[in-house]
């Protein structure tokens, strides 16, 4: 009987023995409590120190593509269509024949106008011999004789009707005054350029294109003309497009928006269409600021918090942030440099809780 009250005896002194050793530990309210320091209810932690830095903002927002160049294409003359080389939405370079007239009454009128200026010619050689000189000695002739004899001989008017005639044969070759993609194509091979009010299609310069877009007027103290702009369509497929703020409209509507405009080069061949939707970056340096990811910021009732990592507890700072980018943001108040964040499931910690810097 001796026996097990002594063993009774050493049992207790064991657990009271466990109860002061105890390891400490956080509740749910951020109260700690006294023990071993990495204990189950110590959280683990990742953590970056705070710096001043250049900050690179974006400001996203979305916008639609226009040309800036369209010219609406015309038939010389009225003539048969005799071919059609493009089509609508084709990408077509500079000087690319697009479509030919026929040529037939053009080239019959050339050989007659050729003719004429050659008998032109033979009647300038005589007028010329009767002053006593020859055509091949036009350089020896008096500048009065001469046009005087071009005059007679009706020598300058067969040219002219000559150079109208040749030029008439060039055009009738459709030719693509710029690079660009070809839209509002009706005409037909084998109709008349009349039956389509002499116009053939209009073609469309995207060389560089205007983007036009809004902003929040509170955007306004960040934009001036000439800041770096990128573009992308919504399908992601395409090459992404730079270029600068073309224009910024200082009227703000009614709904709180102010309109802007950005230029931007368009390589050929590309996908970009005018009057696409697109998104759009507007990138803009800022220097010396304290910059932190967005992932520490966690949002209370009273404002936006980061917790900082001081002596083993996880301490609550409120803060007042500025712009942001797809991974950062600017802390204009709340934070000092040197001070260490922690950046990894914030949203769990509670001031005062202790906490454990994974190495």
């Amino acid at each position: 009987m001796i026996f097990c009250w002594r063993l009774v005896g050493v049992a207790g002194l064991c657990a009271f023995a466990a109860c002061q050793s105890a390891p400490a530990r956080t509740d749910n309210m951020g109260q700690v409590f006294a023990g071993k320091e990495d204990s189950f209810f110590t959280t683990r932690v990742q953590v970056r120190t705070v710096e001043m830095s250049d900050f690179e903002q974006q400001i996203f927002t979305n916008g639609k593509l226009e040309s800036l160049e369209t010219q609406v294409i015309k038939f010389p003359f009225n003539e048969k269509i005799s071919r059609i080389n493009v089509k609508n939405g084709q990408y077509v370079h500079k000087s690319q024949v697009m479509a030919e007239l026929d040529k037939t009454a053009a080239l019959r009128k050339l050989v007659r106008t050729k003719d004429a200026w050659e008998r032109a010619m033979i009647a300038l050689d005589d007028k010329l011999i009767d002053y006593g000189y020859r055509l091949a000695d036009t350089a020896r002739v008096p500048p009065g004789i001469l046009k005087m004899a071009k005059i007679k001989s009706s020598y300058t008017t067969s040219w002219l009707d000559l150079e109208e005639v040749r030029y008439e044969v060039a055009q009738a070759d459709i030719t693509a005054p710029v690079d660009g993609v070809v839209s509002g194509l009706e005409a037909k091979t084998g109709s008349y350029a009349e039956t389509y009010n002499m116009q053939f299609c209009t073609l469309i310069s995207n060389s560089k294109m205007l983007v036009s877009f809004t902003l929040l007027e509170s955007d306004i103290v960040y934009l001036k003309e000439g800041m770096a702009v990128t573009v992308n369509s919504y399908g992601g497929k395409n090459k992404i497009l730079k270029g600068h703020l073309h224009a910024i409209n200082p009227v703000v509507d009614k709904d709180g928006m102010i309109k802007v405009q950005a230029i931007v080069s368009v390589p050929a061949d590309n996908g970009y269409l005018s009057g696409m939707n697109v998104k759009v970056c507007i990138l803009n340096t800022i220097p010396t600021k304290i910059s932190i990811p967005k992932e520490a910021i966690v949002q209370k009732q009273n404002g936006k918090v980061v917790y900082t990592f001081e002596n083993g507890v996880a301490k609550l700072n409120y803060v007042e942030t500025g712009p942001d980018n797809e991974k950062y943001i600017v802390i204009n108040t709340g934070l000092k440099t040197g001070q260490q964040i922690i950046v990894s499931n914030p949203e769990l910690l509670t001031n005062g809780a202790a906490v454990i810097v994974d190495k």
